[in-house]
């Protein structure tokens, strides 16, 4: 029997298109993110196949992903050849046959290695992180040069869906300052030393213009590199190093460095110094036949030499040295030591050689064969810098250098790379930067950023502050209550939950008391017993701000959870309030007494009885209204 062969490959407007409505394949959005990418990368390989009505029978996802690219025309096969049962039979078999099929992992895994040892994005082949991580597992020879375990440090998370910080973000991280801007602009800069002077640069800029984004990318490297350098905010001592590694175009090794090298030299740096930086063991790959890559350069400029600081210890440290030993000079006699009959020092200057393993942290064989371990900014810091000293890193990456400089006492300044190197075109940065520049980091405690026009954080996300967590979610619900505390019992909950008086705080502007311009009412402010987020609480004490209209409320609410009022206390405000105070919640059944002060303090007393709380009741969950109060035992 010959099978049915469609006639013709016709052109068809996505609004002709009839998605099949009983289609059981689903599409997450990830994968037509993905599906769009290959298509921008590869082109359209595979028509969407139809019916005579223009109902999908092949290739909803390729529709979706046409529909998110904005392509008007798409290519279609009409299967005419096919009964109703056939085409409804092939809806589903078209996505299960694949599914059926297996791998040869050996032959995989070469495949990607070899596409990875060419700079491929792996990402465009469709398998996940952890799927290429596993397939992609490093050579096994550990042995040689490595340093073990990987630094915790260098663990990043990943990214959220939408940037949070915008171009002019500036972010104060204790002493270090972080700036999304350009460092090519003199005024960004500026802005991020705040008048002080670096005394080292250690810095990874883009490799030359190894890659070739979709969009953006580095159109002329060597513009590039002389806006960041032209005006550097340094001491007259500074020691600049910075990382670069090879790159390869028509089988040949590329010195993209030398035009950079020689407008240096014009600029009075001297090329002081150039070390290898022995990475470990190669990344998997065939490399085009070349041996697997493991070292990396630095370059090292200044204009006034400075002795590096002796961090590495001495193998032979006391050792005793005899008479013997010297230098051999021109004619062969070898001389007697300098510091003869001394011991050896305890600490040495480091070698030319720097011998740090690239970290094992997620991604290292999949999605950035440079990565920067946060070992080796430590070490380039604890040679050429001193504790207290600034070092300003014009390439922020990650933010390596940020943790290095945390932990070796140094200060840290950053500029961010400037955006379009991001790979976003100009319509993107203007749809996503419009209206957003400003400055984070507040100048005292209780000053507030104003909100982002679109929120940035989603229900569900969990921020790593340091040693805080802070959970977008719902204090009411067990699941989140027990992510955010991950395992902890903590002692005291300080919260200021809604106070159930559906407040507006428009009456103030109104009134012509109020400094700020605050609208639109507080969310969940209609109601003041919290009962379902008390019981969730696992701790001994509670301070809960409220209302003074509904005090009998909020204690009730307590008071259900096996709280027990010892206290209260009136915040007595310089202005006109409507009332607040906080209740002092003990679970300690030792006392029932309600007390009311104006000092403004009150001992917590403790600790929690042996009862179990009530089962909590589900509740709606709080919407995200731009001064949403809520619970804060969910951190919202």
């Amino acid at each position: 029997m010959t099978p049915g062969l469609p006639d013709t490959l016709e052109h068809w407007p996505l609004d002709r298109l009839i998605p099949y409505a009983r289609n059981a394949r689903t599409h997450a959005d990830d994968q037509v993110a993905q599906i769009a990418a290959s298509i921008v990368e590869f082109g359209w390989t595979n028509p969407i196949l139809v019916d005579a009505e223009g109902v999908v029978v092949a290739g909803h996802g390729r529709l979706l992903a046409a529909r998110q690219l904005g392509i008007d025309t798409v290519p279609v096969v009409v299967l005419g050849h096919l009964t109703s049962a056939q085409r409804r039979a092939y809806v589903i078999a078209d996505n299960k046959l694949a599914l059926n099929a297996g791998w040869n992992e050996e032959l995989l895994a070469a495949e990607l290695h070899a596409l990875n040892g060419e700079g491929f994005d792996l990402a465009l082949t469709g398998f996940s992180d952890a799927e290429l991580e596993a397939l992609m597992a490093p050579l096994g020879d550990e042995g040689e040069g490595s340093d073990g375990d990987s630094d915790t440090a260098d663990e990043t998370p990943a990214p959220p869906r939408q940037p949070v910080s915008r171009a002019g973000d500036l972010w104060l991280l204790g002493r270090h300052r972080l700036i999304c801007g350009s460092s090519t602009d003199v005024a960004v800069v500026s802005r991020v030393m705040e008048g002080t002077r670096a005394s080292l640069v250690f810095t990874s800029p883009p490799y030359g213009n190894q890659r070739d984004y979709t969009t953006g990318g580095v159109g002329d490297w060597d513009a590039l590199m002389q806006g960041v350098f032209a005006g550097l905010p340094v001491t007259d001592e500074v020691q600049v190093l910075v990382n670069l590694g090879l790159i390869h175009r028509d089988n040949e090794w590329q010195p993209y460095w030398q035009s950079w090298l020689e407008w240096m030299g014009e600029q009075g740096w001297r090329r002081f110094g150039l070390y290898a930086w022995d990475q470990g063991p190669g990344l998997p790959g065939d490399w085009n036949g070349r041996l697997a890559p493991a070292f990396e350069l630095l370059f090292h400029f200044n204009r006034m030499a400075r002795k590096p600081n002796k961090i590495v210890p001495c193998k032979w440290a006391g050792h005793i040295n005899d008479t013997h030993g010297g230098m051999r000079s021109r004619d062969g006699h070898v001389g007697a030591w300098s510091h003869a009959g001394q011991g050896v020092q305890e600490m040495r200057i480091p070698d030319s050689v720097v011998r740090i393993t690239r970290h094992k942290a997620r991604g290292i064989e999949t999605e950035h064969p440079a990565v920067f371990p946060v070992a080796l900014h430590e070490f380039v810091m604890r040679a050429y810098s001193d504790d207290g000293d600034v070092v300003y890193e014009p390439f922020a990456g990650s933010g390596t250098s940020l943790i290095a400089g945390e932990r070796t006492g140094r200060v840290v300044k950053e500029d961010g790379v400037d955006l379009e190197l991001l790979g976003f075109g100009d319509d993107e940065l203007d749809r996503l930067l419009d209206g957003l520049d400003g400055e984070v980091g507040a100048n005292g405690e209780d000053d507030v950023s104003e909100p982002p026009t679109e929120a940035v954080t989603r229900p569900g996300d969990l921020w790593l502050l340091g040693a805080h967590r802070l959970l977008c979610g719902d204090a009411t619900v067990v699941t989140d209550v027990e992510r955010l505390l991950d395992g902890k019992r903590p002692h005291l909950m300080v919260t200021d939950p809604p106070y159930g008086v559906e407040y507006d705080p428009n009456w103030r502007n109104e009134a012509g008391v109020s400094a700020t311009a605050r609208t639109g009412k507080v969310s969940n402010d209609d109601r003041a017993d919290w009962r379902e987020a008390w019981s969730l609480f696992p701790g001994d004490a509670a301070y809960v701000w409220h209302s003074g209209v509904r005090s009998r409320t909020v204690a009730e609410s307590l008071e259900a959870c096996d709280f027990k009022i010892r206290a209260q206390i009136i915040w007595a405000k310089p202005r006109l309030v409507l009332g607040a105070a906080i209740i002092i919640g003990s679970t300690n059944p030792a006392s029932t007494r309600c007390e009311t002060t104006r000092t403004g303090r009150a001992r917590v007393i403790r600790r929690r009885c042996g009862r179990s709380a009530p089962a909590p009741k589900r509740t709606r969950r709080r919407s995200t209204a731009r001064r949403s109060r809520s619970s804060a035992c969910a951190g919202r």
